[in-house]
């Protein structure tokens, strides 16, 4: 979501609501119908199509650590489902990665060390996975990531700056909160059972651009955080 946010700043995208139809890899997807803001916050209608807890539902298959053109089969030809609703799922995440990717084109790499090394000043390696066996052309992005525990709080430092300078960067993490949507119109859920929680298991109220706000006991607190094992 920051790449995402500093991807927008740079003019590489043009807002939130941009459309992902320039795409040929997700064009003939339900994907290509969604606007940017839709995947950010997992409404992308595609609840049908994969969740986090069963993978693709068409074939099984799980979508780590496969390229967006190897889901080609789970995802092309497909329609956006009726009702939004919260679907959070990593290939959601993995699509937003390489979406980027394919967006900033051959400046990648100048990108990321705008981003990583002027901007946040990670002092050692930031290091993103890609697809095993892929080329860049066919969405090799992927949301995880492995950085030293100073790194990720020169990352969590920067954030807060951008927020409190209201700069560019910081009025995108403005709108993505303002844009943030419930998790569930259900009551927190905390000691139930994996399967039965599925995707309600969860500290806070809202989720929005990739992260999640509104933290229980912390109602007044403006918190920007992630949840996971």
């Amino acid at each position: 979501s920051y790449m995402v946010g500093h991807a927008i700043c740079e003019g590489h995208i043009g807002s939130v609501n941009h459309k992902l139809n320039d795409w040929p890899l997700i064009k003939t997807s339900l994907y290509g119908e969604q606007k940017l803001i839709d995947l950010l916050n997992m409404r992308a209608r595609d609840q049908h199509v994969v969740t986090e807890a069963d993978g693709f539902i068409k074939t099984g298959r799980w979508f780590n650590p496969i390229s967006i053109k190897n889901a080609a089969a789970d995802i092309n030809n497909t329609k956006p489902a009726k009702k939004a609703v919260f679907n959070y799922n990593g290939f959601t995440s993995n699509l937003i990665m390489s979406y980027v990717r394919f967006k900033v084109g051959d400046n990648w790499g100048t990108f990321l060390d705008k981003v990583f090394k002027a901007h946040i000043g990670i002092s050692e390696r930031f290091v993103f996975q890609k697809a095993n066996g892929a080329d860049e052309k066919d969405g090799l992005g992927s949301y995880s990531a492995y950085a030293s525990r100073y790194d990720y709080l020169r990352l969590a430092i920067a954030i807060l700056n951008d927020w409190k300078e209201n700069n560019c960067v910081g009025q995108y993490l403005k709108e993505i909160e303002n844009r943030k949507m419930p998790i569930s119109e259900d009551a927190w859920f905390f000691d139930m059972k994996p399967k039965d929680a599925r995707n309600k298991r969860h500290f806070s109220s809202h989720y929005g651009g990739q992260f999640y706000f509104n933290y229980t006991g912390m109602k007044k607190r403006n918190i920007i955080g992630m949840e996971g094992k």
